[in-house]
């Protein structure tokens, strides 16, 4: 939910629920398990779950990393991460990541509104780049940010990255 992909302090708690429900359920770990986000807005929470899988100590004495500190886990969570780390198989991207261009997001919540007005989707587009350049003066440059946070994401595991050209959100 968009709720959760563009603020930062949801992401942690929601990434958290994921792996514990995968680590309850024993057979959803069996034979390997295959992370497959779709699109950017799966692909945003990725730095993180490269973090929690690649960064932190496999060792629960170990919970005072300053990764483990940094984003707030405990000591319960720690065995989770661990199951899922151990358990992955692959890591599968569609349609993803691409650079966050200010055009290709207005065309992106276009295409998804299905908005038939031209008005209107003038109206929506002009909206949509003053956000993104209100976001670029409160918080940054995030898509700059974004592109490199998935460039240097390491996973314990081999990576698929599915692009077509036939797909007009994104720069394949």
């Amino acid at each position: 939910p968009t709720s959760i992909t563009f603020f930062q302090s949801a992401q942690r708690p929601f990434i958290l629920s994921v792996l514990r429900v995968l680590a309850t359920d024993l057979r959803l770990l069996a034979g390997g398990l295959v992370l497959a986000p779709f699109s950017n807005a799966g692909a945003i929470l990725l730095p993180l779950l490269s973090r929690l899988l690649c960064e932190l100590p496999a060792n629960p004495a170990s919970s005072s990393s300053s990764l483990a500190r940094e984003i707030g886990l405990r000591d319960e969570h720690l065995p989770i991460v661990d199951a899922v780390r151990n358990a992955t198989a692959a890591l599968v991207l569609d349609s993803c990541p691409c650079y966050l261009h200010a055009d290709t997001g207005a065309n992106a919540l276009l295409e998804g509104l299905q908005l038939r007005n031209k008005l209107i989707s003038a109206v929506v587009r002009a909206g949509f780049f003053l956000m993104c350049m209100l976001q670029l003066v409160v918080h940054g440059n995030f898509p700059a940010r974004f592109w490199r946070a998935m460039r240097d994401a390491k996973y314990p595991c081999p990576e698929l990255y599915v692009y077509s050209a036939a797909d007009t959100l994104l720069d394949e």
